[in-house]
């Protein structure tokens, strides 16, 4: 019935995989990967051990039976494809699936999907054409045609030899714009280099915390003439500690953030926010009436500023 409706299907297998090993003995290996290093240490930080949102409610001993129902899903996957169901790629790769960073998660889904018994030319189809075609984009991308957006890898290695060879790139031609691997290597390291100098900045308001000075925050972020870290990243990294209920952490973020940007409403309202679910009734009060002189429309503000007064 699937494949006769034309319904895709994304296995999505390395997102189960990586969470049976995550919750197992071995969480270790997992920390090691290289990759990790081009994520925030907020995020890396959620994934580890103490904060790993799976292992909070499941054990050790839960990974063996989900590494056998992995097993049971790989024999699915490749039923699914003798069927004639059109399998897509997808890994759900988000900074609320440990483990899974962006693009690097891609090729072990490719991986995956070789392991439970697809061809390396059929793995690279679900990634390509048939992820167009459950996308109604066919004549958009996922084929090399003329008329065709011009997105490709150009590879020194056979893929279809061995699907990992994916991670060969000779370079990649985005959009019609190439950009060859020494560039694209150029590239990732500029990025981990920025990377770890934002934690070490967010290292430096965490130490200052809900009310030290953020002085040498501060500095760290303007040597760095604000290139690192916009705005809304900063509110981004408060908001995903106050997702977490750490109201201590999404507080010096979010001062760090008013620090910065003394015209922001937004700014204030998130710290107002965090202030009101910590309990500190007459700063959040303080910080949403700033927001709101900033911005009179703000009335997310308003409303909180009712709740506060009449509930205490």
């Amino acid at each position: 019935m699937t494949a006769d409706r034309g319904i895709a299907v994304t296995p999505n297998l390395v997102a189960y995989h990586f969470i049976a090993l995550q919750i197992g003995p071995n969480i270790g290996d997992l920390l090691k990967r290289p990759e990790l290093e081009l994520m925030p240490q907020s995020v890396r930080a959620a994934w580890a051990p103490a904060q790993n949102r799976y292992r909070q409610h499941m054990s050790e001993r839960d990974s063996a039976p989900m590494l056998q129902s992995h097993l049971y899903l790989q024999k699915l996957t490749l039923a699914f494809q003798r069927a004639g169901v059109t399998l897509t790629l997808g890994s759900d790769s988000s900074r609320n699936m440990p483990f899974l960073v962006p693009g690097f998660s891609a090729i072990e889904d490719l991986k995956e999907l070789v392991a439970a018994g697809l061809t390396p030319y059929e793995a690279l189809t679900a990634a390509t054409s048939a992820a167009a075609r459950s996308l109604g984009a066919a004549s958009d991308f996922g084929t090399i045609a003329v008329g065709q957006r011009a997105d490709l890898l150009l590879l020194d290695a056979n893929p279809l030899e061995n699907v990992g060879n994916v991670t060969r790139r000779a370079g990649v031609m985005v959009r019609g714009r190439w950009l060859p691997e020494r560039e694209m290597a150029q590239r990732l390291g500029q990025y981990r280099a920025a990377m770890k100098q934002q934690n070490a900045i967010m290292a430096a308001v965490a130490k200052a915390g809900s009310e030290g000075r953020l002085d040498e925050a501060v500095r760290m972020y303007r040597r760095a003439n604000g290139q690192l870290m916009d705005e809304e990243t900063i509110n981004e990294l408060g908001c995903e500690y106050m997702s977490r209920r750490d109201y201590p952490a999404a507080i010096s973020v979010f001062r760090f953030g008013t620090t910065l940007f003394p015209s922001s409403w937004n700014a204030y309202d998130s710290l107002g926010e965090a202030y009101m679910m910590q309990g500190d009734r007459e700063r959040a009060i303080r910080n949403y009436e700033k927001s709101l002189d900033l911005n009179a429309s703000n009335t997310g503000a308003s409303e909180a500023l009712k709740k506060l007064r009449f509930d205490f």
